[in-house]
């Protein structure tokens, strides 16, 4: 489904600080002060939704990190098993292959169907990682020389 075939009432946009706290929301992993790390992920990066026309409702949305990564991939469960995660996935690959760095996604061990999908859309699995976040956002000391 590419975005000329979505249907009439659904479009895609740009993420913004306004869609941050339902972003976090929607995030299983998130923890206390993540909206601030939300926050700073979709202004210093960017992230995209499908939002319903009729009331801008975000439909399925993600959020790209510094590194080129697809993270965050959530969908409606009304609104799952239309394509909608695999538009979200392709235009954030668009996206960072235009700002020059390499699309990947991040999906946690065990997530299957966010495994497929990736897998369904030709990404390989390439690694596998382990992401630490502080409790807090800013709790750690900034050094200047």
């Amino acid at each position: 489904m590419s975005c000329r075939l979505l249907p009439e009432d659904v479009y895609l946009g740009s993420l913004d600080e306004h869609h941050v706290a339902e972003v976090n929301k929607n995030w299983p992993f998130k923890y206390p002060g993540s909206e601030k790390y939300v926050a700073l992920e979709i202004q210093n990066n960017f992230g995209l939704g499908l939002f319903r026309k009729s009331d801008n409702k975000m439909l399925s949305s993600s959020v790209s990190f510094h590194s080129g990564g697809i993270f965050i991939l959530y969908s409606n469960p009304n609104f799952r098993s239309r394509g909608y995660g695999e538009v979200i996935i392709r235009e954030m690959a668009k996206e960072i292959r235009r700002q020059g760095r390499i699309p990947f996604g991040n999906i946690m061990t065990g997530n299957i169907g966010s495994t497929k999908l990736f897998n369904k859309m030709g990404f390989k699995e390439y690694s596998k990682s382990v992401y630490l976040f502080p409790n807090k956002l800013f709790d750690f000391a900034v050094l200047k020389h």
